[in-house]
């Protein structure tokens, strides 16, 4: 994103601030160091969280194999999980759990920890819908 001649601007010109505030700095040179400094710290950040995709999928996968989703038309989904929370990146496989005594349903909480340097814990909303086909009286019957 950043060419040399703009690292070199943002080398030079993080050394005084106060380059910012002058009004002969020109508006182009302003641009493109934030943007340099944005690209950046957006890179480097990016590598420090662990995505919340792979916290998504862990639970989908935990619950598939806990619900077995081998019948047809029965379909798992972690839906309401937040994708702004930040999460140290795992050194280790995550892993799904069911607190004690929670029974799966239509809608359960998954539990996703990192056992890794870094240990965390989160709970992932996960939807089991299981479709079926079913019979439907078409009058009326007696009890």
């Amino acid at each position: 994103m950043c060419d040399a001649d703009d690292k070199a601007m943002l080398k030079k010109r993080s050394k005084n601030v106060r380059n910012l505030t002058n009004p002969g700095f020109r508006r182009r040179e302003t641009g493109a160091l934030l943007a340099c400094v944005l690209s950046f710290s957006a890179a480097a950040a990016a590598s420090d969280w662990h995505p919340t995709s792979d916290i998504t999928a862990t639970a989908e996968s935990f619950l598939s194999q806990r619900v077995g989703n081998t019948a047809p038309g029965t379909s798992v989904s972690a839906s309401g999980f937040d994708t702004r929370n930040r999460l140290a990146r795992c050194s280790r496989p995550l892993e799904g759990f069911l607190r004690d005594g929670i029974e799966i349903r239509t809608r359960t909480i998954v539990g996703v920890r990192c056992m890794g340097s870094r240990p965390w814990k989160v709970y992932v909303p996960v939807e089991v819908v299981v479709m079926a086909e079913v019979l439907i009286a078409t009058r009326p019957l007696p009890r």
